[in-house]
């Protein structure tokens, strides 16, 4: 099973567990574009309970923007939080 089969799996779960993940009711914070919006974005995935699995599933398909895992992945690649 890939990382991403794995993240949906466990956020289905969490979903007929009547539970939600922080960008499950609004992504759009986590594709912001600015720094700061996506750095609010990152913070609100620090008690997430697919955090790991979301952070793997970035790093196996190579995601390069948004936030996964509570990681900006525009500041990782760029440094700056930029496209």
């Amino acid at each position: 099973m890939t990382a991403a089969e794995e993240l949906t799996a466990a956020v289905q779960a969490l979903v007929l567990d009547h539970q939600i993940v922080p960008c499950g009711t609004d992504p759009a914070p986590w594709y912001g574009d600015t720094p700061a919006e996506r750095a609010e974005a990152a913070e609100l995935c620090s008690g997430c309970a697919v955090l790991h699995l979301c952070a793997a599933a970035a790093a196996e398909a190579g995601e390069r923007w948004g936030v996964w895992g509570g990681v900006d992945r525009q500041h990782r690649l760029t440094g700056k939080g930029h496209r």
